[in-house]
């Protein structure tokens, strides 16, 4: 049996798509429409950053999505946002 042996790190680095222009990649993006997926990214929206982890909570705590439907409707958005 072979001893592992440790591994550098590899750091991440910024890659544009003109790296791959031997792969024709930018062409593609652009006449699949893909560019505006791959542009810097935008900040989360709150509400949905919010809600998600609300539900995660939730499910954490074992109330199921039917009590949780009706515990939204009986504490209104109001609730969630303060979560």
């Amino acid at each position: 049996m072979s001893k592992l042996t440790p591994l550098r790190v590899l750091i991440e680095r910024e890659v544009t798509l003109s790296d791959f222009k031997a792969l024709r990649l930018p062409s593609i993006f652009e006449s699949r429409g893909w560019l505006s997926v791959i542009g810097p990214p935008k900040p989360a929206n709150v509400q949905i950053v919010r809600e998600f982890y609300t539900i995660k909570l939730l499910n954490y705590l074992g109330i199921n999505n039917g009590t949780l439907t009706r515990l939204m409707f009986a504490c209104g958005s109001k609730w969630t946002a303060k979560m």
